[in-house]
């Protein structure tokens, strides 16, 4: 500090900086209402023995503050500025395989004690003792309890076992819950049921699993089968209204399919209420084609006959084959519902008389202009097949000829385009007698003032079935009376032989001499005698020492052959590997799109070619006709004339120098005389070096072959010299 002109001036050095810096630090520490005491730096402590288990993680501690460092950083920070702090590069850990739902309910599993439930149910007893409900409710609860943090991502469990998720229970634990519902009574089971179904349906709301829930509902459907089907239609409504909600949906149809094994009536009765309702429905179409699909796969062998009625399998044609069905968009659906139709068909004919079908499928025929190829022939199949089977369906069709006239002609043309098919074992004679009946019909309707739609149809369908019948093809065809003549010729052969008592004295002897037949069979059966006892003595003479030589060089060979074949097939599917699972994941796709456009632009495209077909067409056949006449026209006589023209030039030019041409002429026959006499000789020469090529490339083969076996054996007298050697210089 000093005086300059009566004024105190203040001298700011370095100490200042650092004073004033500190006071602003201080301030700072007021203004977050504590005053915070400034330590110096604490003294390390020593390290001792006990210090090294303590190295697992370090981690730095923030130092206390010191504030020479703190006065140093802020005199960097008034000349340099802020300093960028450099980010922490953290080494990425490999991620470590994360496990299935599956296994994570095992692992929840293991830890469910069976003591504690068993606790739970005896106080139950003790303090409810009329309530088993309740004992039901309580365990089933704490079950829960355990399995509830369990991720359950499915709720079909699509590719685990039937039974899933109750197998991964405990035999004890199973038992334990068996034993509890087959001392309950019915009303109580059912009451635990539904219970359960509310609670499932609820935990799966919410977000949680629900795998407790579904195993009680299998073991319960264990002890009482009949349970799911005596309350469907409870079950039902409980679907309807959740129908929106996919998860809750597809639980309680999962749910209501858990029923006994080969029950094939509760099986298909719980489908055709339950889950052919909801093929509507895009998310739940594939659970219910697929529930299905094993019902009819696992019921497949059982002999019991399940009742199936008619207007479900009328229900299940329609929505396999018709275009309007729900399922017409995915193909995949639909190719799973076409292989289960034929076992529906087969149950529900089984079930039913033909006669109840017939007026049915007969009034489907109405509309048949706006079926598919498919659906039409399926009906015409079922049909035929009721005739066939029910004699009793011609008569209904003759009480519904007379209203059904366009479905009566175009069956009957049907069964005549099919006769000796699809249509072969339709009773002909009922067939032809029910014609009659239509025509005599026919002929009164033709009288009468009155036309009916497709009355003319009719007439010239039933005349086209009356010239089919008559025209039945001949008993007496080529195959059948060859047939019938070599069955004639052996009998007369054996009743000619057995009247002789053997054949040299019989008449058949007699004509076999006479004609040559005998010597020529001899003569075939010695020829034949004698090429096969040659071939047997050649291969049992040259067989071992063919084949010797042979496995001496192909065994190696195919062995390093297999080998290589086995490396480069693991090399090809590794290397392949993701490939084929992009195709196999890719492929399905694009048929399925390409099945979905191909008939859109296919339209399009056919569309635009009959256009232009029908629009360009008369234009082009008439000009192209035009052309052809002139062709025929005037092409005819220019030939001629230019024939003309070149014969007279050809003998104007030879009579300029006959004798020159007759010179050039017959040049060219000495020409092909001499080339004709030279052929052979030239053939026989070539002949000759190509005899002499493969005699050399024989000796050449022969030569590399003792080469080769020579080298072998040379191989080998040095391995056994060398054998030698060492035995007799290190003797025993």
């Amino acid at each position: 500090m000093a005086s300059t002109g009566g004024k105190w001036e203040v001298v700011q050095g370095k100490s200042s900086k650092k004073r004033a810096n500190f006071d602003k630090k201080k301030e700072k520490q007021k203004q977050n209402g504590v005053l915070k005491l400034e330590e110096p730096n604490p003294v390390p402590q020593a390290q001792t023995i006990y210090h090294a288990f303590g190295k697992k993680k370090h981690v730095p501690e923030s130092s206390p503050h010191n504030p020479y460092e703190n006065n140093v950083d802020d005199e960097h920070e008034s000349d340099k500025g802020q300093e960028i702090k450099k980010p922490v590069i953290k080494k990425k850990l490999p991620p470590k395989p994360s496990k299935s739902d599956r296994e994570l309910l095992e692992e929840a599993l293991k830890k469910v004690d069976l003591a504690v439930m068993t606790d739970v149910l005896a106080k139950d007893e003790a303090a409810f003792p009329n309530n088993p409900s309740l004992w039901l409710k309580d365990i089933a609860s704490y079950l829960h309890l355990k399995l509830q943090n369990v991720p359950e991502k499915d709720p079909v469990f699509d590719g685990q076992p039937k039974d899933y998720p109750s197998c991964l229970l405990t035999q004890d634990m199973q038992s334990f819950f068996i034993k509890v519902l087959k001392n309950s009574s019915q009303t109580t089971i059912n009451l635990f049921f539904e219970y359960l179904m509310n609670e499932m349906v609820s935990e799966l709301s919410k977000g949680h699993s629900a795998y407790a829930m579904q195993a009680m509902i299998q073991l319960t459907v264990k002890v009482c089968p009949s349970i799911t089907v005596n309350n469907l239609d409870e079950y039902e409504k409980m679907l309807d209204a959740r129908k929106s909600r996919t998860k809750e949906a597809l639980s309680i149809m999962w749910a209501l399919g858990q029923l006994p094994t080969n029950d094939q009536d509760q099986g298909l009765e719980v489908w055709f209420r339950i889950m052919m309702p909801m093929i509507q429905y895009k998310q739940l179409a594939t659970f219910s084609v697929l529930y299905l699909e094993n019902l009819l796969q696992t019921c497949s062998d059982s002999t019991h006959k399940t009742l199936l009625g008619f207007e479900d399998f009328l229900s299940v044609m329609s929505l396999t084959l018709s275009s309007k069905s729900p399922l017409a968009g995915n193909h995949s659906l639909k190719r799973k519902m076409v292989s289960a139709y034929p076992k529906i068909k087969a149950l529900s004919f089984s079930s039913n008389p033909a006669h109840v079908y017939f007026p049915i499928l007969l009034g489907y025929l109405k509309s048949i202009d706006e079926m598919p190829l498919e659906y039409r022939t399926e009906v015409l199949d079922c049909l035929t097949f009721c005739l066939q089977s029910d004699p009793q369906c011609f008569s209904l069709w003759m009480q519904l000829y007379p209203t059904s006239l366009p479905e009566s002609s175009v069956l009957i043309y049907y069964i005549v385009d099919t006769w000796s098919t699809r249509s072969a074992k339709v009773p002909k004679a009922l067939f032809q007698r029910l014609i009659s009946t239509f025509q005599v019909f026919n002929a009164q309707q033709d009288k009468g003032s009155k036309n009916l739609a497709g009355f003319e149809d009719c007439v010239m369908a039933c005349h086209v079935a009356e010239e089919k019948s008559k025209c039945r093809s001949s008993f007496f065809s080529i195959k059948r009376l060859f047939k019938l003549v070599v069955f004639i010729l052996v009998g007369v052969i054996c009743v000619d032989l057995y009247k002789h008592k053997g054949y040299q004295g019989s008449k058949t002897s007699r004509y076999a001499k006479e004609y040559g037949i005998e010597q020529g069979t001899i003569r075939l059966y010695g020829h034949a005698k004698n090429g096969f006892n040659k071939g047997n003595s050649w291969i049992q003479e040259n067989y071992p020492a063919y084949y010797s030589q042979f496995r001496e060089y192909a065994d190696p060979a195919a062995a390093y052959t297999k080998e290589k074949f086995f490396i480069a097939y693991d090399y090809i599917a590794e290397q392949t590997e993701p490939a084929r699972k992009y195709l196999n994941k890719k492929i399905p796709e694009i048929i399925e799109k390409v099945e979905t456009e191909a008939p859109k632009y296919w339209a399009v495209v056919s569309g635009h070619a009959k256009y232009y077909w029908n629009t360009y067409w008369p234009v082009v056949h008439h000009y192209l006709v035009v052309v052809q006449e002139l062709f025929l026209k005037y092409i005819p006589p220019l030939i001629q004339r230019l024939h003309e023209i070149l014969t007279t030039l050809a003998t104007r030019i030879y009579e300029l120098a006959p004798e020159f041409f007759d010179s050039v002429i017959a040049w060219f026959d000495q020409v092909g005389q001499s080339i004709t006499e030279k052929v052979p000789d030239v053939i026989a020469v070539v002949q000759e070096y190509a005899v002499i090529a493969s005699n050399l490339i024989v000796n050449l083969v022969n030569n590399a072959i003792t080469w080769v076996q020579s080298l072998a054996d040379s191989a080998e007298q040095a391995e056994d010299v060398t054998k030698q050697s060492t035995t007799k210089s290190f003797p025993k």
